[in-house]
């Protein structure tokens, strides 16, 4: 302003004002996700819930180049469930994806989504190296296995999305 350049002082205010949006949209998602509530199953729909978790992981999406590529029917699904915890299941399987794919010459990551009869199934796949056949069988423990968890991670968020599965009548597998 004293030098009277408005116009990149407007546009650094918009741009103040799209991040503060945008920080305020995290950190909601992240209270969600904190809240240790009791089970409230109802209607959720999962391109909703796969829309939260791309804004909330965006930032790494963006820094890695990955573009998570959706696969299912034009129409969205619902299951039953709670959207914070679905949520949280998806974002653990994604990291656990991006974690994966590290170091990867070819990284992609898809998310298939398919209903049948009163079913439905969410695949995550990744073209990472894959789970040795041996840690296979223990990837959902909860504990950190040797070249099963990324560094710094808890190895604990397979048993999360086992739990969180579980819980809802589902079942998880790899």
């Amino acid at each position: 302003l004293a030098k009277a350049r408005t116009e990149d002082v407007q546009n650094n205010l918009a741009l103040i004002s799209q991040l503060t949006e945008r920080m305020a949209k995290i950190t909601g998602q992240l209270k969600a996700f904190a809240r240790k509530s009791a089970l409230q199953l109802g209607p959720v729909s999962v391109r909703r819930a796969l829309a939260n978790v791309q804004a909330l992981l965006e930032q790494r999406l963006r820094t890695e180049r990955i573009v998570i590529a959706e696969n299912w029917v034009e129409d969205d699904v619902e299951v039953r469930g709670e959207a914070n915890r679905l949520e949280q299941v998806l974002v653990n399987l994604i990291v656990n994806a991006l974690d994966a794919m590290k170091g990867s010459p070819v990284r992609h990551l898809e998310v298939c989504v398919l209903e049948s009869a009163r079913r439905v199934t969410i695949a995550v796949r990744d073209t990472g190296p894959g789970i040795a056949p041996e840690l296979l069988p223990r990837i959902f423990e909860g504990l950190r296995l040797p070249g099963g968890s990324a560094p710094g991670s808890l190895g604990v968020g397979l048993s999360i999305v086992r739990h969180l599965a579980v819980l809802h009548g589902g079942s998880v597998e790899a």
